[in-house]
């Protein structure tokens, strides 16, 4: 029997996006018959900086005596295994979760921000280091392009995109009063866009909450889960603040549009956000920014719109969002009830990455 040992670089309690990405592919393998296990750098000895992790050599080699596969999750644990290659003796996939150099970069708050400017220099450190590894999986094509452009052979590279469970989050109906009509007009009066992550800049929330502010429409609400409420915001915002990863399924069904309002940065190009896979198979449709591999899917699909990634224009997206008639976002939400189920589900990319492990597996079966 396979195992497969997932490295993560925070701690187990941390609710993360990235967390959720490792524990449900090791969950998926699981149940198509390997046995895995998860090591959480974050709760041993050395945690922070980043750097430091690789002085728990000793956590490191208890948990990967038994494993035939090391699933090293972003650049962080990819530099640790990568140091530590020959000793492990094992082969280590390298989990590219983004441009990390970019994301830490784009996140200094002015011309000279020594903690951005640190951050980027150890993500430099680590990605240099991580490169001695040759086997990548990624979230998205454009991130396997920059890899095959950097010179990693495309049989070394497989696209495991973030998913969704199709079981828990599927279309429903709606919980707490989302589109409602007038049955002599037939114009809604009341309209309901949602969205579900953090506060982060390259969330792109201030983008969304200066598009409310644009809102004069009567009926027309903005539902915020994921973060608190900081300082004022328009009227027609309501804050739900954090929520537990069960209760997203149904705050997702009580809106009618889901949004993924993202800044145009180059680090975000290469990203394929989770909430994405899971507004799409909660048959939901979606409204985002043109900065990644999303618009296209959703062009393609016809399972939302796309406009820039400005508050102007996902202002326009969301006029139009509302003019349209029921029936046109009926169909919009089985076209991404279709595309979660045929590119998204969490079975179907699992499956993808166990034909991708069984080429570094001898064993005579998974």
């Amino acid at each position: 029997m396979m195992k497969v040992l997932f490295v993560s670089s925070l701690s187990a309690s941390c609710r993360t996006s990235y967390n959720f990405r490792l524990e449900r592919l090791a969950q998926g393998l699981k149940e198509l018959g390997c046995d895995t296990d998860m090591l959480y750098l974050g709760d041993c000895r050395f945690r922070r900086p980043g750097l430091l992790q690789l002085f728990n050599l000793s956590a490191i080699l208890k948990k990967s005596k038994t494993a035939d596969i090391i699933h090293a999750g972003g650049t962080g644990c990819a530099y640790v295994c990568a140091v530590l290659k020959k000793t492990l003796g094992k082969p280590v996939i390298y989990d590219v979760h983004g441009d990390t150099v970019l994301e830490n970069w784009g996140a200094r708050r002015r011309p000279l921000d020594l903690r951005a400017l640190g951050m980027t220099l150890q993500s430099m450190m680590m990605e240099r280091a991580a490169q001695r590894l040759q086997d990548y999986i990624v979230c998205s094509k454009p991130l396997a392009d920059l890899l095959r452009a950097r010179g990693v052979s495309p049989g070394r590279i497989a696209v495991i995109r973030n998913g969704a469970d199709t079981d828990l989050f599927t279309p429903g109906a709606v919980t707490s009063g989302a589109v409602t009509s007038n049955a002599e007009t037939g114009k809604k009066d009341r309209f309901i866009f949602g969205y579900a992550g953090g506060g982060h800049y390259y969330q792109g929330l201030n983008i969304l909450l200066k598009a409310a502010a644009y809102i004069k429409e009567s009926g027309v609400e903005i539902r915020v889960a994921g973060v608190a409420k900081s300082g004022p915001c328009p009227d027609n915002v309501k804050y739900y603040g954090k929520l537990e990863h069960q209760d997203i399924p149904d705050f997702i069904k009580s809106c009618d549009v889901l949004v993924i309002p993202r800044p145009c940065l180059r680090a975000l190009y290469y990203s394929g956000p989770t909430k994405f896979a899971e507004y799409l198979a909660a048959g939901k449709p979606v409204l985002a920014t043109d900065v990644s591999e999303i618009s296209a899917f959703i062009q393609k699909a016809a399972c939302g719109i796309v406009t820039k990634a400005d508050p102007e224009d996902l202002t326009g997206g969301m006029r139009k969002f509302f003019s349209l008639p029921q029936e046109e976002l009926v169909r919009m939400g089985q076209n991404a009830r279709k595309l979660a189920l045929e590119v998204f589900d969490l079975r179907k990319i699992s499956q993808e990455y166990l034909g991708f492990l069984k080429r570094f597996y001898d064993g005579s079966s998974v």
